[in-house]
């Protein structure tokens, strides 16, 4: 059914009693049903609401509306600017077909610990927002996931939005962005994706902030804190990315399946992080202007 407002979308959730799964662009939700691995009674399409289609951009934040589609945001010169990790990662997702239906938030919402978005959303701290019959909130990504494509979300609930926090580089440092995936075909679900966000000093060279991430390794995306913490501590930040992929290759627990053992996983980690540590440190460092 496709109800009108937030309220009536509510209120058939609630009705349901649990046996209601709410859709917006199909793209993850769609298999799952074709695969009898989803069976909902009902399902709550979202595509017209109101007040849900939106990319919205403050000084702090980008909040991207539950109904924004991946394309559109792919195109986005908000998106280019202020999210530069996430331009790089939405080439990555499915098809250029599938990108024009399937959503942001419903990407993220999905938590396939091997997709694109939700590592983008783990590596840059977004908030989800939620809404439901015991008022609004918003959740932490790091918090919101809880296994594979597991969630804390109830299932009177609806997320409205995620909101990605994008406060600009402070001033004389240069922010630079990697992501990469190794994948069986172009378009498929990822065996391992790798993520790099590097803010570099541009007198001295020195990694002030970074955020990695890896996907396909676990239950969750995996944020690499102590990868971090190994650069921000370097003098000399190109050379302790060894060090980087160690501590990440000590802080990640890949399972085996069908498409990779877990030692192979293992492996193709350790070589994707370390491609998108080299791409951003090399995009930082050609920035012109450097001291």
């Amino acid at each position: 059914m496709r109800p009108r407002t937030l309220d009536d979308a509510l209120g058939e959730l609630a009705r349901a009693d649990g046996e209601a799964k709410v859709i917006a662009g199909g793209q993850s939700l769609g298999p799952l049903l074709n695969m009898r691995l989803a069976r909902p009674a009902l399902l709550v399409d979202l595509n017209a609401l109101p007040g849900l289609g939106a990319i919205d951009d403050d000084e702090q934040a980008v909040r991207f509306g539950a109904n924004v589609r991946q394309r559109e945001a792919e195109r986005s010169v908000t998106v280019a600017r202020r999210l530069p990790l996430m331009r790089d990662a939405l080439p990555f997702v499915g098809h250029a077909h599938t990108r024009n239906r399937g959503t942001v938030v419903g990407s993220i919402v999905h938590a396939d610990p091997t997709a694109e978005l939700p590592l983008v959303a783990r590596c840059l701290d977004a908030l989800v927002e939620i809404v439901g019959p015991r008022g609004r909130r918003e959740a932490a990504v790091a918090d919101f996931y809880l296994g594979y494509l597991t969630t804390e979300l109830a299932p009177d609930e609806i997320v409205v939005a995620v909101r990605f926090p994008a406060a600009a580089p402070a001033a004389g440092v240069v922010r630079a962005t990697a992501f990469t995936e190794m994948a069986r075909r172009e378009g498929d679900f990822a065996i391992v994706a790798a993520a790099a966000q590097l803010d570099v000093a541009r007198d001295g060279g020195r990694i002030v902030e970074a955020r990695l991430g890896l996907a396909g390794v676990g239950g969750v995306p995996v944020r690499l804190s102590a990868s971090e913490a190994l650069l921000l501590a370097a003098t000399d930040p190109a050379r302790a990315f060894d060090a980087a992929v160690a501590a990440a290759d000590a802080a990640i627990d890949p399972d085996g399946d069908l498409h990779a053992t877990a030692a192979y996983r293992r492996s193709v980690a350790a070589t994707l992080l370390g491609r998108v540590l080299e791409r951003a440190w090399r995009c930082a460092r050609a920035v012109p202007g450097r001291g």
